[in-house]
C-alpha cells in the first residue's frame, strides 16, 4: 500500500510497510466532524523493517495524523470510511457533487481552499492501481426525476470525459451498449418501491422534522410505524434513516446524521424525497457490491451520507443471479434514544 521510514538517535533506520489501514468507525468520524479539525485517528497494520532486515512479522501501529488540507471527500468501503489518500488499488465510483467537482477543477471562481483540498485528494486517486466507474452519477439522474435511456447514456459519457481530464492516469470502465442497456434497466426497477417509500417519506415529515420530545417518542414510533404499513414499506435503509431521526439526539452526539441525510421540513415535496431516496440508493448498491470478489468504493463529498454508512455496519454481503444481500449490526450512537428492547427487536 504505502510505507514510511524513521531515523532514530542512533542513526538506524526504521521502516515500516503498511498493508492495510482500519476505515473510520461512525464515533471517529463523527468525533472528526465535530471537531472540524484535519486530525485522524489511523490504526495502520504492516511489517517493520530495520535496515536492511525485513520482518514479516505483523505490527499495528496507532497514532494521529495532521492533514495539510482539508478532507472535501471520503471514501465509504467495507466496515467504514477512509480518507482519500488510502484508495489506492480500488475500484470506485464517484458520487455526483465528486463529479461537480471534476468538473470544476479549472474553473477560477471557486473557494481556493475548497480547491486546494479537492487537487490534493485528487493527486491520491490519479493512479493506474485505481479503477473508476463513471455510472453512479447517472442512476441519480440530473433533474430530480427517472432519466431517460438517452440521459443515462450521456451522464456517462460525459462524466467518462470528466475523469480522463483530470485522472489521466486511473483506469475508467467502460460498457457496451449491451451492458449500458441492462444497467439502465436495473436503475428503472428502482422505481418499483420509489413511489412507497417517497409517499413515506413525506408522511413522517411532518411528525420529525423537529427533534422529538421524549414523552412523545414512543407515541410518534407507532405513528412512524403505522406510516411504514400503510405505505407497504419494505424495511430496508429509508426506514432506517427515518428510525435515526426518531431517535436522534437533541444535544448532538449523533452529528445531527439523519436529519442532514434526508433533510426533512413542511412541506417536503416530491423533489426532496427523490433526493434522499436518490443518496441512500448508492449506499444500497455499495453494501450490495461488497459481496463481490473486489469490492466497490464509493467516493463522496457528503459526510452524512458517509457517517450513516459507517453507522450501518454492513457484513456478509451475498450476491445471486437477479439479487443482493447484505446484513446490518447499526451502531447504537446512530440511534441515541432508541430503547434496548427496540433496538434487540429490530437489528438481533
Amino acid at each position: 500500500m504505502f510505507g514510511f521510514k524513521h531515523i532514530g538517535e542512533d542513526g538506524k533506520e526504521n521502516v515500516f510497510h503498511v498493508d492495510d489501514v482500519e476505515p473510520l468507525g461512525f464515533a471517529a468520524l463523527r468525533d472528526v466532524l465535530k471537531n472540524g479539525r484535519q486530525s485522524h485517528p489511523a490504526v495502520m497494520h504492516g511489517r517493520h523493517a530495520e535496515g536492511d532486515r525485513a520482518s514479516d512479522k505483523r505490527v499495528q501501529l496507532t497514532f494521529p495524523i495532521e492533514f495539510n488540507e482539508r478532507i472535501p471527500f471520503y471514501g465509504l468501503v467495507p466496515g467504514g470510511a477512509v480518507p482519500p489518500t488510502y484508495l489506492q488499488g480500488k475500484t470506485l465510483v464517484l458520487d455526483r457533487n465528486v463529479v461537480t467537482s471534476l468538473e470544476q477543477a479549472d474553473s477560477d471562481t471557486r473557494d481556493e481552499a475548497v480547491a486546494a483540498g479537492e487537487r490534493w485528494s485528487f493527486s491520491f486517486l490519479d493512479t493506474p492501481s485505481n479503477t473508476v466507474n463513471p455510472i453512479l452519477g447517472a442512476f441519480e439522474g440530473g433533474t430530480q426525476s427517472t432519466p431517460s435511456l438517452d440521459e443515462f447514456r450521456e451522464d456517462v459519457t460525459a462524466t467518462t470525459r470528466s475523469i480522463k481530464r483530470s485522472l489521466p492516469s486511473v483506469m475508467v470502465t467502460t460498457f457496451s451498449e449491451d451492458l449500458l442497456q441492462r444497467m439502465y434497466a436495473w436503475r428503472k426497477s428502482f422505481d418499483e418501491r420509489a413511489a412507497s417509500e417517497e409517499r413515506f417519506l413525506q408522511t413522517v415529515a411532518p411528525l420529525l422534522h423537529r427533534t422529538v420530545a421524549a414523552r412523545s417518542l414512543e407515541q410518534t414510533a407507532s405513528e412512524v410505524l403505522r406510516a411504514a404499513d400503510s405505505c407497504a414499506l419494505k424495511k430496508g435503509l429509508v426506514f432506517l434513516a427515518v428510525l435515526a431521526k426518531l431517535y436522534e439526539s437533541p444535544g448532538g452526539s449523533d452529528w445531527g446524521t439523519a436529519q442532514k441525510l434526508l433533510k426533512l421540513r413542511v412541506p417536503y415535496s416530491e423533489n426532496d424525497a427523490y433526493n434522499a431516496l436518490a443518496d441512500l440508493r448508492q449506499l444500497e448498491l455499495l453494501a450490495s457490491s461488497q459481496g463481490l470478489a473486489t469490492p466497490i468504493s464509493l467516493l463522496t463529498g457528503d459526510k452524512a451520507l458517509a457517517l450513516f454508512w459507517c453507522g450501518l455496519k454492513i457484513h456478509s454481503a451475498q450476491i445471486g443471479k437477479d439479487s443482493a444481500r447484505f446484513n446490518m449490526n447499526p451502531d447504537a450512537e446512530l440511534f441515541p434514544r432508541m430503547p434496548t428492547e427496540r433496538r434487540a427487536e429490530l437489528f438481533s
